[in-house]
């Protein structure tokens, strides 16, 4: 048995940093990012129907308090046919930490509410204010956040809708970490915060998460329930965070 590349391996799992649920992950996670810290994350989703770029800028001015500020641009299909350019934002959201989790105790609780304008271009966006808001729940297991467990309620209400202005949205995700910087990532859901509808869809993937600073994600998924019910979509994501800015 070869003890070096098994101590290297070791160290990997052990060195891991902590895990979180970010985009393109919807169940979000009761964590923020943190005191005088940057945080960008973005990812790219593709389906029949369109191919969209999300980007989102955080910042943490005080420990337990996240805003975040983003918007989505891309392409819309027609069957075969392109449409044209589309975009919609901005996207304004604030997150509150109420309990961090800790390993084996009680979950971690954040509240998290946002509001985005009729400003749209193409086929993204709608034609009055959306705005919502979910509680999430974290529960990790294990060591060093070994087996994560996310759960969110809430609700999402919009001025473009008349049949149904209001729709209740959850989630219930998981990660697990596999090796070292790997974990497979999965979760089922009704309802996306920032896009609406009461939709249920499942997605799974993986989450590379090479330091406390560089996480890369991958998913695919495809709806399960709904009046309209999703298109089966693949995702690519990127999350950049900084060091404290001071």
């Amino acid at each position: 048995m070869r003890i070096a590349p098994c101590l290297v391996a070791l160290a990997l799992v052990l060195a891991a940093p902590p895990a979180a649920a970010v985009r393109p992950f919807i169940t979000d996670d009761a964590r923020v990012v943190g005191g005088r810290t940057l945080q960008l994350e973005t990812w790219v989703r593709a389906d029949r129907e369109a191919f969209q770029h999300w980007v989102l800028v955080g910042f943490g001015p005080v420990g337990p308090v996240e805003l975040t500020l983003g918007g989505v641009y891309g392409t819309v299909y027609d069957g075969n046919r392109t449409q044209g350019f589309a975009a919609t934002g901005p996207l304004v959201q604030a997150k509150v930490l109420l309990r961090d989790p800790h390993p084996n105790s009680w979950p971690g609780v954040a509240l998290a509410a946002g509001v985005q304008p009729p400003i749209h271009y193409g086929g993204f966006g709608a034609s009055g204010w959306d705005a919502f808001g979910y509680v999430a729940l974290t529960e990790s297991l294990w060591r060093e956040d070994r087996i994560l467990v996310h759960a969110n309620l809430g609700v999402y209400a919009t001025t473009a809708a008349v049949e149904q202005p209001v729709a209740f949205t959850w989630g219930v995700g998981t990660q697990i970490r596999v090796w070292g910087p790997a974990h497979a990532v999965a979760e089922i859901f009704s309802g996306d915060p920032y896009a609406g509808g009461a939709a249920g869809a499942w997605q799974a993937g993986v989450r590379v998460i090479l330091n406390a600073n560089v996480q890369l994600d991958s998913t695919v998924g495809s709806g399960l329930w709904g009046r309209e019910v999703l298109p089966t979509w693949g995702t690519v994501g990127l999350r950049l965070a900084s060091d404290p800015l001071w």
